[in-house]
């Protein structure tokens, strides 16, 4: 009897939390006995996973057509070229993944995943759909022996992980406020930033002391995190669910962020929340607490909200994470195998 087939629209990127997410799921659904596979119209898969949008509609409609269930994991929309100039070509593009992804949503996927409270509430504001639905924040697969495990607030590295750094003006103040905050604390070691950085920025790297690390192995990238005192710095305006971010509360790392997005809701009170008035996009946002007094607060409670991180990986714990997305694969297989 051939096995369950659960087909994805790509094969897991190498780099970004996409690739991440998909990695884990790929590896427990096999070890769950599952067949995983790409697009092939040799065979109709059982289930397709859509990870945020794919450009293989015709695929999607035929294997639907046939029997199969489409469940779809979302994010967030492309939004920043609505706020900052991207080019005339770029905006297309980007446009054209947002009108995927919403036809995805609205007319093919028979489960929708929300990544989150706030991604869910964002999507249904968009376009309201009444359709099945869950929320499964991600999960990290990170290992940490938690009994001989204690961070300490000296020679901290202050530490951003991004899959792509984004130049705009917010960015480079962040960046900015880092280094500035580095230079004159005793307490910071270094700030070091992983991703690809990008072209316009190189020019504005080389004014600081800011490490860029680019883009390292997914594996070597979780060694190094475990290592070395350091506070995760959200650098991610309006961040659905980051990988980075629950890998780094995973392994103990108080967060330090803005306060958009899912990110009050991933860390509740393992870090810092700035304030920030996102309607005012850019510079003027912030309201209250300073990176500057934020990153103080951190250092100072940074013992507390350590300990707070480990109790909140807990739940953040990709096992967790799997479980769920078993449990509405079986109900969707279930379904085709109900008499109708």
């Amino acid at each position: 009897m051939a096995k369950t087939l659960v087909a994805f629209p790509h094969k897991a990127s190498e780099h970004g939390g996409p690739g991440t997410f998909q990695g884990i799921l790929e590896s427990d659904l096999i070890a769950r006995g599952y067949e995983v596979s790409y697009p092939s119209f040799k065979r109709i898969p059982d289930i397709i996973f859509v990870v945020a949008g794919t450009r293989k509609l015709l695929w999607l409609f035929y294997c639907r057509l046939f029997g199969a269930k489409i469940i779809h994991r979302l994010d967030g929309l492309n939004w920043r070229h609505k706020h900052i100039k991207e080019g005339f070509f770029v905006e297309i593009k980007l446009n054209i993944q947002n009108f995927l992804i919403l036809f995805i949503r609205r007319f093919l996927a028979h489960h929708v995943i929300y990544q989150s409270y706030f991604i869910e509430s964002l999507w249904q504001r968009i376009h309201k759909v009444e359709k099945k639905s869950s929320i499964i924040l991600n999960g990290s697969s990170i290992n940490l022996d938690k009994k001989k495990f204690e961070r300490e607030s000296s020679d901290v590295v202050i530490t951003c992980i991004e899959g792509t750094i984004q130049d705009d003006p917010l960015s480079r103040q962040l960046l900015l406020e880092l280094d500035n905050f580095a230079k004159h604390d005793d307490r910071i070691k270094a700030v070091e930033v992983f991703g690809r950085l990008s072209p316009s920025l190189n020019e504005f790297s080389k004014k600081t002391n800011i490490i860029f690390r680019g883009n390292i192995p997914r594996e070597d990238l979780k060694s190094e995190i475990k290592e070395r005192n350091r506070i995760f710095f959200l650098l991610e305006t309006m961040p659905p669910c980051p990988n980075s971010l629950i890998e780094a509360l995973c392994v103990g790392i108080p967060a330090v962020g803005l306060d958009t997005g899912s990110f009050r809701e991933i860390i509740e009170d393992a870090g810092v929340i700035i304030s920030y008035d996102f309607q005012a996009y850019g510079l003027n946002g912030f309201k209250g607490l300073s990176i500057k007094k934020a990153l103080n607060l951190a250092l100072e409670e940074y013992k507390e909200f350590s300990a707070n991180a480990i109790l909140r990986s807990e739940y953040l714990s990709s096992d967790r994470m799997c479980e769920d997305y078993s449990l509405i694969i079986s109900s969707l297989l279930n379904e085709n195998s109900t008499p109708s």
